[in-house]
């Protein structure tokens, strides 16, 4: 079985159910907790992986998720460095459909 990093989009979903619960997290806790409890199956390789600048890349596919989530009004950034789903989000939270 082939498996690969997700794509940001991909990542839409495990974001909103990880900030479901309101709370403001720093976006590196956020991180973390979506890789633990999504992500944690993949090779050790892929979660290591980087991008041609020397970034995690499952760490940028997050974040890519995070900030296209903040522009459709999903997530806010409450303070420098952290995140908190908003109402849309939690009204949204696992209806993001990808094949």
């Amino acid at each position: 079985m082939h498996q690969e990093l997700p794509k940001f989009h991909e990542t839409f979903n495990p974001i909103l159910e990880i900030l479901s619960n309101g709370e403001v997290i720093h976006t590196r806790v956020m991180q973390k907790r979506v890789i633990e409890k999504y992500y944690a199956h993949l090779p050790k390789e892929l979660l290591e992986e980087t991008t041609k600048s020397g970034e995690n890349l499952i760490n940028n596919r997050i974040a890519w998720g995070k900030s296209y989530l903040k522009k459709g009004g999903y997530i806010h950034y409450p303070s420098r460095g952290n995140v908190q789903i908003t109402e849309k989000g939690i009204a949204q939270k696992n209806t993001f459909k990808f094949k």
